[in-house]
This record gives structure tokens, C-alpha cells and sequence, in this order.
């Protein structure tokens, strides 16, 4: 995905206990074009089929501390967006008429989860996330050539339940590498109005990393309070191409900037990736992806000393 990924808000309503969280993030993003010129007696004309849209998800969170090393958090969510496919057939040739259909689809619906941490020692700690099933309504409208129609509405749409867990290990005070692993049932979870789609695979991804984690000691240099990070992940898509599934490895390299004191952080992560295979899957993707985002910390609600 390009653009915006996403932004957060935490906010502590008791110290060291009780977290209030807001976030907005691109669930999808779509910009596929395709085009291939078709051959038949005396025509050829060019087809051009076009994906465009973007569904974005808001969530609030709230999380609880009950113990030292036990932390539980309650999440929820609102997805929404607008997604537009658009066919085009076009002929050159005399006599022929253009072909165009266009079908847009406003996408919403909510859905929550239920998210834990739990410290096991000085140098473990493991997480556990379930999103449960979210339904969707999918309002649909058709622009062709000579008509403009709705052509349903409040059609549902499952999106399958999301499993994923996690543990981290500190390898040294300042070294620490971790394991995650994220599921995702689209093969018998993904239905549209109850029925299931076909042609989709069961979705998961494996990732290993590790990070330098910036100097706790005060009055030290720049460099040793820079956050180094790097990582590799393997995994499989839910899509279906040339009848197999589609699998997908890639490695991460990130950096962490303090600014301000240390108390804010630029970071930039750069990702290599590969999905698909030619004799596999009859296609290959190559991609490249360069993330900014930034950190920002602040003390508010400081009682004054009197």
C-alpha cells in the first residue's frame, strides 16, 4: 500500500493501569490496471479492466493492567470505504460499439476483539490477538454505456476470523528479537450473504526480528540512542491464482530517529518483497515499499508541588 498507513492516539486515563487507544488505518488499498488487446475475426479490440478504492478501518481500544505481567485490552472497529472495478472494451474498427460497465461498492460495517500480554520473565513476554468475524453491508450501483441503476442493496459480507500471537525475547539489555504469527480463515470464513466465496485460500504470515532498542542512561550520544530494527517474513495470501495459492517472502529493515529530547521518534522502515511464482501461479510480483512514520510522547495532566 502507498500513502497514508495509518495513526494512533493513547491516552493514559491511570497511570500504569488503565489505557484509552484511537486509530485510523488502511485496511485496503487498490490501484490495479490491466490491459491486453483481444483478437477475433476482423476486430481487435483493447480491454481494460481497472480496480480502484480504498477501505479504511477506525478503532478504539481500551486496555487494563491487572497484574504486573497481565495486561487485557477490548477492541473495536468501524470499516468503511468505496471500491470501484471498471470494464472497458474498445474497438477501432467500424461498426462495433464500445463496451463500458462500471460498478461501485460502499463498503461499512464494525466488529471487535479481544487482545492479550503477558510479561513471563525479565526476558519473555507473548501476546495474543483474536478479531472475531465482522460483518459488512455492501451497497452496489452500475454506470454503463446507457443506464445508471442501483442493483442491490445491504448485501453482508463476512470478513473471516483474524487469530494472531507473538513472544519477544531479550537476547541483552539492549537487544531483543521476536517471533509473530498471524491466521486468518478466508476459506471457509469469506461469505457473501451467507454463502461462501470460492476460490479463496486460508491466509498466514510468520515473521522473525529483531531490535536494537536506544541506550536507558542519560548524557549519551546520538547514535546510541538510534533504534535499529530488521526482520524477515514468509507467508501466504488469500487469493487463488492459476489454482493454487499464492505465497509471499520478504525482509524489513527499520531505523528510529529521536527528535526532541528523545521523547519523539521518526522512524523509516524499507521492505523487499516477492508474491507468486511463474510456474506456480502464472504470475510474479516484485515489490518495494518505503515506510515514514512519527512518535510523539507528551506529559500531560502533571499535579503541581505545592
Amino acid at each position: 500500500m502507498n500513502g497514508f498507513q495509518g495513526g494512533f492516539l493513547l491516552l493514559p486515563l491511570q497511570s500504569n493501569r488503565l489505557t484509552l487507544g484511537f486509530g485510523l488505518i488502511p485496511y485496503s488499498q487498490n490501484d490495479i490496471r490491466v490491459q491486453t488487446t483481444q483478437s477475433g475475426q476482423g476486430t481487435s479490440p483493447v480491454q481494460t479492466v481497472s480496480v480502484t478504492g480504498t477501505v479504511s478501518q477506525a478503532q478504539i481500544a481500551i486496555a487494563y493492567k491487572f497484574t504486573p505481567a497481565l495486561s487485557i485490552a477490548l477492541s473495536g472497529n468501524y470499516t468503511f470505504g468505496l471500491i470501484t472495478d471498471q470494464f472497458d472494451l474498445d474497438y477501432s474498427e467500424p461498426g462495433f460499439g464500445d463496451i463500458f460497465v462500471e460498478n461501485k461498492y460502499q463498503i461499512y460495517g464494525s466488529g471487535f476483539g479481544i487482545h492479550g500480554f503477558y510479561t513471563i520473565s525479565n526476558r519473555f513476554a507473548a501476546g495474543l490477538s483474536v478479531k472475531f468475524p465482522t460483518k459488512l453491508t455492501i451497497f452496489t450501483e452500475q454506470i454503463s454505456i446507457n443506464s445508471e441503476k442501483t442493483i442491490e442493496q445491504n448485501r453482508e459480507m463476512t470478513i473471516p476470523l483474524h487469530f494472531g500471537t507473538g513472544i519477544s525475547y531479550a537476547l541483552t539489555p539492549r537487544w531483543r528479537t521476536g517471533l509473530d504469527f498471524h491466521y486468518q480463515t478466508w476459506e471457509e470464513g469469506y461469505k457473501i450473504e451467507n454463502i461462501r466465496v470460492n476460490n479463496m485460500s486460508n491466509s498466514f504470515r510468520i515473521a522473525l526480528g529483531a531490535e536494537r532498542e536506544p541506550i536507558s542512561r542519560r548524557f549519551t550520544s546520538y547514535a546510541e540512542n538510534i533504534t535499529w530494527r530488521f526482520g524477515f517474513f514468509m507467508g501466504q495470501l488469500n487469493a487463488i491464482a492459476n489454482g493454487k495459492s499464492v505465497d509471499e517472502i520478504g525482509v524489513g529493515l527499520g531505523i528510529g530517529l529521536p527528535i526532541i529530547k528523545n521523547r519523539n521518534r521518526f522512524d523509516i522502515a524499507f521492505e523487499i518483497g516477492k508474491r507468486g511464482a511463474l510456474d506456480v501461479n502464472g504470475r510474479s510480483e516484485i515489490y518495494y515499499r518505503l515506510n515514514f512514520a512519527i512518535s510523539t510522547n507528551e506529559l500531560w495532566f502533571i499535579r503541581e508541588e505545592r
